[in-house]
């Protein structure tokens, strides 16, 4: 396995657009030159997240992380520099090289085949939908659901044959590995050692992570068969608490309008777009999960959650609030009538409908208080609804809260104040204070009463360089190359100097990957950092003239104590020559 090439490596680089990227995974809003968001990598309520559209790099003051393109994906994705390097190459359409293989994982080549046959059992799925005559009765079960036929394309919907062997000999005659398909969950290995197809005699719904491969599969049966519905098994590549059906499909539109509606099953999905709702995507059969939490924040901070009516339903929504909540979203739940599910909903009433319904729905606090005071004591209903006082950030939204906690149960205020102090002094249950780190974010202009001046000079003196390279000769010729004192600073500017001096500073900061991880996050802080500079000539000028008085105090310092050792040696021509030395600096 050979390395990818530097060229392509940058040409990847360049073809990936930074803001575009974090978009996906971040809903970013322009101030200045630059995107804030919230960052995705901790838990904040104030965003600390910037993008850099022209350097193509980010930082987060809050956690301190920071790089380009490559860096965020590795972070996002928890993968490693080759694995971001072939999903970008993807996204931007770039052909690697076959003699530069980045699969140096095991992992990543094995999640790309699995992918791949994915895609081919999709296709092959949907075409027999589409076509094949014994695939009659799941076409008009989906009509007689009033599932349209643009919609099935939409949502690649497909068709199982009844037989044990359809999907197998397709997969053999495209040359697939068949111990590949039982990896990826759609053959079973027999006892003689065949394969069968795990799916017959379903309607399919292909399963997409976020970017839109397919990870997986659920079937539907058209009878009374048991389960009523399969899914792909739990494997390495395919994790049911990480996805959200309809995620690749939705997530523009909730991007779009800052909120995601959150349904139980695949039909509800489905019916929802079909009726104009395509902001709405779906668990997996599985309770909420964290990762599925994190998912919805990359897009909005507002969620509606619409399960169904049925009491199942409602538990389902009760065990989910908290941990929405607790990760920042603000949370919505929307009573459907008369024992509906969405996809009864939307059969039946209009899109205007359903958003008049979503504008009547009941905050997260609402909605506790009137199932909880309706089958609890008023105890348990107090320490029900305590997490959701604690995690609401605002005092003044905090108060109003406890107001209509107290008003409800028919408590004193004081009481449930009482109660939340209370709680919130327990070991474990405060919401982390991450808007504090936000706010004391490291400043290197902020930071003077603290920092000594030399320090700060080099601090602004690499900035300005990096921002205007030009002024590289002059420092040269001033203060030569070896006269940084923070280490740091120093590998930052020997790699920002090498890069300048092959005329590779501009565009995409590429000099960053011959940094330790470290350091190479400190030069992206360094750069998204505050900087006000009016006169760079100025800068310039107090910077080198700071600096230089530095070193002439070091050098001082150094000849000081050279002379008082040579004075107790007893060696005074020595003394003397110091001494000159020490006039000629004065």
């Amino acid at each position: 396995m050979g390395r990818i090439p530097a060229e392509i490596i940058d040409q990847i680089r360049f073809a990936n657009d930074i803001v575009g990227l974090v978009s996906e995974y971040v809903r970013l809003t322009k101030k200045g030159r630059n995107f804030v968001g919230n960052c995705p990598f901790h838990q904040e309520r104030d965003p600390s997240f910037t993008v850099s559209p022209d350097k193509q790099i980010f930082y987060c003051f809050g956690c301190h992380v920071g790089g380009n393109v490559f860096k965020f994906l590795m972070l996002a994705e928890n993968i490693d520099f080759q694995d971001a390097v072939r999903r970008l190459a993807e996204r931007a359409g770039i052909k690697i090289p076959q003699n530069s293989d980045p699969f140096t994982s095991r992992r990543a080549a094995e999640e790309e085949r699995i992918w791949n046959i994915n895609k081919m059992a999709a296709e092959f799925y949907h075409r027999q939908l589409l076509d094949a005559p014994g695939a009659a009765d799941a076409r008009r079960y989906l009509l007689e659901r009033g599932v349209s036929e643009q919609t099935v394309r939409a949502f690649q919907l497909g068709y199982a044959p009844a037989g044990w062997d359809g999907l197998r000999r397709f997969l053999q005659s495209r040359q697939v590995e068949l111990s590949q398909a039982v990896k990826a969950g759609l053959l079973v290995p027999t006892e003689r050692g065949g394969f069968y197809d795990r799916f017959r005699h379903r309607i399919i719904f292909p399963i997409h992570d976020h970017a839109g491969h397919v990870v997986g599969f659920g079937g539907r049966v058209l009878d009374d068969s048991q389960p009523k519905y399969l899914n792909t098994p739990e494997t390495n590549f395919f994790n049911k608490g990480r996805l959200l059906y309809g995620l690749h499909l939705a997530k523009r539109a909730i991007q779009q309008t800052n909120q995601a509606v959150l349904v139980e099953g695949y039909m509800d999905v489905i019916a929802a777009h079909q009726g104009g709702a395509t902001n709405t995507v779906a668990t997996l059969g599985t309770a909420l999960t964290e990762r599925q939490g994190k998912l919805l924040l990359r897009y909005t901070d507002t969620v509606y959650i619409a399960y169904d009516a049925d009491n199942a339903g409602q538990n389902a929504t009760w065990r989910g609030l908290d941990l929405l909540q607790s990760l920042g979203l603000n949370l919505y739940v929307v009573e459907l009538p008369d024992g509906k599910d969405p996809d009864e909903y939307f059969r039946r009433h209009t899109l205007a409908d359903w958003q008049q319904l979503l504008r009547s729905s009941r905050s997260l606090m609402e909605y506790k208080l009137s199932v909880i005071n309706k089958y609890s004591s008023t105890a348990q209903a107090l320490q029900e609804v305590l997490p959701s006082l604690a995690a609401i950030d605002s005092p003044v939204k905090q108060e109003e809260g406890v107001r209509l906690v107290a008003a409800t149960l028919g408590l004193s205020w004081e009481t449930v104040k009482e109660e939340l102090k209370r709680y919130t002094a327990l070991p474990g249950k405060k919401e982390p204070e991450t808007d504090k780190i936000v706010k004391n974010k490291h400043n290197i202009i902020n930071g003077s009463k603290i920092t000594p001046a030399w320090q700060r000079a080099e601090q602004y003196l690499l900035r300005l360089l990096i921002e205007q390279p030009q002024y590289l000769p002059v420092v040269r010729s001033t203060l030569g190359d070896a006269f940084w004192q923070q280490p740091e600073l120093r590998e930052i500017y020997q790699a920002f100097d090498a890069a300048w001096q092959k005329g590779k500073t501009g565009g995409p900061v590429s000099w960053l990957e011959e940094l330790a991880p470290e350091t190479a996050t400190s030069a992206v802080r360094l750069m998204l950092d505050d900087f006000p500079v009016q006169d760079a000539d100025k800068l310039l000028h107090d910077c080198i003239a700071v600096i230089q008085k530095h070193l002439s105090r070091q050098q001082k310092g150094l000849l000081l104590k050279a002379i008082q050792d040579a004075e107790r040696n007893g060696d005074w021509i020595l003394v003397h020559q110091y001494i000159r030395q020490l006039q000629n600096l004065q």
